[in-house]
């Protein structure tokens, strides 16, 4: 029974002891393994370093073309040499370029890239994604790796442009393009150590575009990610990088190892039971002690993942001895913070700045060496620069063989971006809470969540009362449902909207605003927020109108002006042409008026001209119209005509009234006025040569001895052969090239100095006879010849622009004047581009200016159309002799302008004439407001200049300081412009 017992306990010893030796070799197993994945985790670690390190290197190179850019506005002379330079301080850099406008227009080495200039980035469909997404996220982004057409592989990173400060009526910085760089991948890899390491594992990097673990594999192969690898993240500029790395031939297994310890258990087990019992003890402490290591390692490995996961920005590491000797620094300290780890090792130079926040890094040897932990910190390092950078610390001791502490091992990262971007934010709340305009907040359903001080107080409401209503709590119920309807289509489609709207505060009282709604969504397009922006625009409304009024109507006599005339007159006859009705233009000038001026004096003419326009609004029908050209012409409009007795009969009317005595001043006065009349349709269909008409009838009247009245007719055609021979000597001068480019200066009322010119048209005939433009301009624009001769003044002004540069290091810009009949050109804007790239001149150096009265012509599609498409490719533009034509807010914010040119008509006797002075100084406050910047046109003495200074006028241009010269004689006023005061020498 005993022996049974033995044998029964020997064998359950046996047992236990082969129980133990199995448990003991996957322990150990368990330790072998767990060693080779930290010693693979290093490697791995040490190789996203490099890799890191190495892309950065090159990749700031793009922020020297940035730089560039923003410093230089003609980059041409610059970009090649500047280019060269940046290539030769990096292996592997393949080519530097430029994307205006996301087109690729400047290309370093040019050599075998030609093909490349010109490729619109946004249209190709293959790579536009990251290139959308740098400019939404107005960060760095990366494409690639990708094959390239001419061999190869390559990165391609891209850093989008915004030039500050922003444009004119522009909240945001402006999207100017993209600065590039192309990698060569291998040089990459080879100078990381990529390529190297991965002849000694299996090594497998993917992530094509930033993508992280989302993205394809572009070195070695898928199956390295299946065979649990150790996984690193390399961080590039707005992605990431999955790093996946094994021993070849797969994770070790030391089957001999395990079998030696179950053949040592075999051979306990036969011992006897008492040697069983204290080989069970030991086995059962030894594998005790197993499992103490296995945790141990475990720990460690936790803690060193935990270290490497927070890594996410750049950062560099060290170690350095218990006396604070450098005894290890990574390559990446250079880009960093500017010094070379040569200056740095085996000293004890201090990276600590003197910033007051700093902490004590003696302290913290302290703590990390006697805790024998990790410990983590801020702190304010200096670059080799002298400027101070916000760091993170994360550090860990260091031990001996014999577990002493040797020395501390650091990760430092860069979190400078961090902490500025966190200063944005707060700069970002304060514009919130400080700017002037209301700002209102709305969650998706249209909840209101927040809004500003200022939309408190331009509404009247408190935030308590106004938090989790719905906007529509302002609404005026001005704006009838489709209004709304259209507005929320908008939103939808687009994501956002701006327009007019008229509005309630709390008080009821209306107000209208200028209205901004942007819709905020997340990854998914799920709309998170409506963000609303307006600004009370009562006072810009209340100036416009008042500009409206006085710009259509004449100031003198409270008539209709010519530009208003004209507007009837054209819609007069869109509805004429679908009947048979007639109508009659009667063209009324007085005569002798001239002498009247010189002996009676203007303020006597003033009065004469009042009187004679009550007695024309007299003398005419209620639904006719009466307006005045200007001076001592008015012009009459009769409608509902069915023959001539009606004409007849009014004009005789008002040759009898005008015949009456005046009583302008002092003394009594007799005049006399002639009359011409041109009928509709018989005389012509077209208002130029309707008008043209009744003023050859005028004119005839005249001739004929004045105080009389005169039909248009035949007999009156040699007036219109002279046209005729006109139209035909201008075609010879168009072939002939005898227009020239006169340029007159435009100077700045703050410098004093030639920063703009504008270019004018001058005939030089044959007979070298200088034919001025009111002699050939209507008749070309009506002929369609205005044309070509606007392409021959464009070629000039091309060709002429790079002496202007190279003589003045003042002059900005030039600007050419465009007719209506060129802007309804179809290709006139393609035209226009070719001429300019044709020269090689930037668009920066041109200003296309447009009169006012053009945009009574916006139901033409074309002319729009062509606008805004000069305004999409950059072109500034100026807006021409304003005050004199049809001009609104709508049309300003509907065609937004750089420059706005105030006619002479208002500068000429703003001195003494009040209403035209508060005019100027209503146009100038009111283009400021909209971010344009004004031009007073025929500014001929001191005294008005001082006046428009005073107001805040931006630029003069008139007599005072030139008239339109030569392009030999405009040189010469640049070149005395470089080294005087051309104020003084007007003077």
């Amino acid at each position: 029974m005993h022996r049974i017992f033995s044998s029964i306990f020997s064998i359950v010893i046996a047992g236990l002891i082969l129980f133990a030796a199995y448990g003991y070799s996957t322990s150990a197993l368990n330790i072998e393994k767990s060693d080779e994945r930290l010693h693979i985790l290093e490697q791995a670690t040490l190789a996203s370093l490099s890799l890191h390190s190495a892309l950065i290197a090159r990749l700031q190179l793009v922020k020297g073309l940035v730089g560039l850019r923003k410093s230089h506005s003609n980059i041409d002379d610059e970009f090649y040499d500047f280019s060269h330079e940046l290539a030769m301080s990096q292996d592997g850099v393949l080519s530097l370029q430029y994307a205006k406008n996301g087109i690729v227009s400047h290309v370093y080495p040019r050599d075998g890239n030609e093909k490349i200039i010109g490729h619109n980035l946004l249209k190709d469909q293959k790579r536009n994604g990251a290139v959308i997404r740098g400019i939404l996220s107005q960060e760095f982004v990366i494409a690639g790796p990708l094959d390239l057409i001419q061999g190869g592989r390559a990165i391609i990173g891209r850093y989008p442009i915004f030039l500050t400060p922003p444009l004119p009526g522009k909240e945001m910085e402006s999207f100017w393009g993209f600065a590039i760089i192309i990698i060569d991948v291998s040089s990459l890899f080879d100078e990381s150590g990529i390529t190297e390491l991965a002849d000694k594992v299996q090594l497998s990097i993917r992530g094509i575009d930033g993508l992280g673990k989302d993205g394809a594999v572009f070195f070695g192969n898928q199956g390295v990610f299946d065979q649990d690898p150790v996984l690193i993240n390399v961080q590039i500029p707005n992605g990431s990088w999955q790093m996946a790395i094994t021993p070849i031939g797969g994770w070790m297994v030391t089957v001999p190892q395990r079998n030696v310890i179950l053949a040592i258990g075999i051979l306990i087990a036969a011992l006897s039971g008492i040697l069983a019992f204290v080989f069970l003890e030991r086995s059962a402490v030894l594998e005790k002690k197993v499992k103490q290591a296995t945790k141990s390692l475990r720990k460690s490995h936790a803690e060193y993942r935990k270290i490497l996961d927070g890594i996410k920005n750049e950062y560099f590491i060290y170690q350095h001895d218990l006396n604070n000797v450098y005894t290890y620094l990574s390559p990446s300290i250079t880009n960093l913070l500017g010094y070379s780890t040569s200056e740095l090792l085996n000293t004890q130079q201090s990276l600590m700045s003197d910033h007051p926040d700093n902490v004590d890094i003696f302290e913290i040897m302290g703590r990390v060496s006697s805790n024998a932990g990790s410990q983590s910190f801020s702190v304010v390092l200096k670059h080799a620069d002298g400027t101070d950078r916000d760091f993170e610390i994360l550090e860990f001791p260091t031990f001996s063989e014999t577990k002493e502490i040797t020395g501390i091992q650091g990760i430092a990262r860069d979190v400078t971006d961090k902490r500025e971007s966190q200063v944005r934010q707060m700069r970002a709340q304060a514009m919130f809470e400080n700017t002037d305009e209301a700002i209102l907040i709305s969650n998706s359903v249209n909840e209101i969540i927040s809004v500003n001080p200022a939309f408190m107080r331009i509404t009247g409401y408190t935030e308590e009362e106004i938090l989790g209503k719905s906007p529509s709590i302002l609404s005026s119920q001005r704006q009838g449902k489709e209004f709304y309807k259209t507005m929320w289509e908008s939103i939808r489609d687009t994501g956002s909207w701006n327009g007019e709207i008229w509005n309630r505060r709390k008080n009821g009282d209306f107000f209208p605003e200028w209205l901004s709604i942007s819709t905020i969504k997340d990854d998914k397009n799920k709309t998170l927020n409506y963000i609303a922006i307006f600004r009370d625009i009562s006072k810009q409304i209340f100036d416009a109108d008042l500009i409206q009024k006085q710009t259509t109507t004449d100031a003198l006599t409270g008539l209709p002006n010519r530009i208003l005339f004209m507007d009837r007159l054209s819609q007069l006859i869109e509805s004429y042409e679908r009947d048979t009705n007639q109508f009659a233009i009667l063209h009324v000038d007085i005569d002798n008026f001239k002498l009247v001026n010189e002996t009676r004096g203007h303020s006597v003419g003033d009065k004469l001209l009042i009187e004679v326009s009550k007695r024309l609004k007299s003398d005419i029908r209620k639904s006719d119209t009466v307006c005045r050209l200007g001076s001592d012409e008015f012009v009459i409009l009769l409608r509902g005509i069915h023959d001539v007795s009606i004409p007849v009969q009014i004009a005789e009317k008002i040759i009898k009234s005008c015949s009456e005595v005046f009583f302008p001043g002092d003394e009594e006065m007799f005049i006399s006025c002639s009359i011409g009349v041109a009928m509709y349709p018989v005389d012509d269909r077209n208002s130029i040569d309707l008008m043209a008409h009744a003023n050859m009838a005028m004119y005839r009247a005249k001739e004929l001895g004045r105080n009389n009245f005169q039909f248009f007719s035949i007999d009156m055609a040699e007036r219109i052969q002279n046209v005729s021979n006109l139209k035909t000597k201008m075609r010879k001068a168009i072939a002939n090239s005898e227009f020239e480019a006169f340029y007159q200066p435009i100077v700045s009322c703050k410098s004093g100095k030639i920063e703009k010119a504008e270019a004018l048209v001058r005939w030089i005939g044959s007979d070298q006879k200088l034919i001025f433009p009111d002699e050939f301009i209507p008749v070309a624009e009506d002929a369609g010849l205005i044309v070509p001769i606007g392409a021959q003044m464009l070629k000039q002004v091309c060709n002429d622009l790079p002496e202007f540069q190279s003589t003045s290091r003042f002059l900005e810009s030039v600007s050419l004047n465009c007719s209506i009949r060129e802007l309804k050109e179809a290709n006139y804007v393609e035209n226009f581009m070719n001429t300019i790239h044709s020269a090689n001149i930037d668009i920066d150096l041109l200003v296309l200016e447009i009169t006012e009265s053009l945009f009574m012509d916006v139901h033409e599609t074309v002319v729009p159309t062509n606008i805004r498409a000069f305004k999409n490719i950059g072109l500034k533009t100026a807006l021409d002799d304003f005050g004199t034509g049809y001009s609104s807010l709508g049309y300003l914010q509907k065609f937004p302008t750089e420059f706005l040119k105030i006619d002479k008509s208002f500068v000429q006797d703003f001195e003494t004439n009040a209403a035209n002075k508060r005019l100027v100084n209503t146009i100038i406050k009111m283009a400021h407001g909209f971010h344009m910047k004004t031009i007073a046109e025929g500014v001929e003495t001191e005294s008005q200049l001082s006046l428009l200074k005073a107001m805040g006028c931006d630029y003069i241009q008139g007599y005072l300081i030139s008239r339109p010269v030569r392009k030999k004689e405009f040189i010469g006023l640049l070149e005395w412009d470089n080294k005087n005061d051309l104020f003084a020498k007007a003077v």
